[in-house]
């Protein structure tokens, strides 16, 4: 019996945990557009760095298709959604 996916799912509400916990803690310290922002600037700085080598690899192809990457990501629409061929 594979324990990875039962360990996966403890971490996962240990840290929903700590977000309502730390949240509540800095409500009283800071407005919450500010505690948002750095809720969501730690994620991206982790995965930016983790997949860096990968993004420096293809800049090429996002810095071509930058206005289909921009609308996608504004209109939250997919790929598949709109049938893009790549």
């Amino acid at each position: 019996m594979d324990i990875a996916p039962y360990c996966l799912l403890a971490l996962t509400s240990l840290f929903w945990s700590f977000n309502v916990i730390i949240g509540k803690i800095l409500s009283v310290a800071m407005p919450p557009a500010t505690i948002n922002f750095f809720r969501w600037l730690l994620p991206f700085v982790i995965l930016f760095l983790w997949n860096w080598k990968e993004i420096r690899e293809q800049a090429g192809i996002y810095l071509a298709k930058w206005p289909l990457i921009l609308f996608l990501g504004a209109t939250d629409l997919r790929p598949k959604k709109l049938k893009v061929q790549s």
